[in-house]
């Protein structure tokens, strides 16, 4: 990443492989009610940007060069977005992103993609 900025990603993958929000753009804190996540992921690609506080999903699909930007609505206080890409229910999850997502599997705790935060302080 670069100051301020996590930045994951799988071992052995192609960075290209899956959608990434640009960081850089990226308000820690909004004073408005939308934002908008722009980034790239394969061309031609739906990209989703879901909200995991209560599964609201904005849908774009990516051009022909893999970019994409969508206004997302924020709740007050802290937002997550999960930001995924695919079609047919193969949807590939990012590993860019402000923190990182943990699962419960069995006895183990496994991180299983990133997470985009914004705040919004009304």
């Amino acid at each position: 990443g670069g100051a301020g900025v996590l930045r994951v990603q799988v071992p052995g993958a192609a960075e290209s492989t899956g959608p990434a929000v640009g960081l850089d753009a990226v308000p820690a804190i909004a004073d408005a009610a939308t934002v908008t996540l722009a980034g790239t992921a394969p061309a031609n690609a739906r990209v989703v940007l879901e909200r995991t506080s209560d599964g609201d999903r904005t849908e774009v699909v990516a051009d022909a060069t893999g970019a994409f930007s969508a206004e997302v609505a924020l709740g007050e206080g802290l937002n997550r977005f999960r930001v995924l890409a695919g079609d047919d229910g193969a949807e590939v999850r990012s590993w860019v992103g402000t923190s990182i997502e943990l699962e419960r599997r069995g006895d183990r705790t496994l991180p299983v993609g990133a997470l985009v935060d914004v705040a919004w302080v009304p």
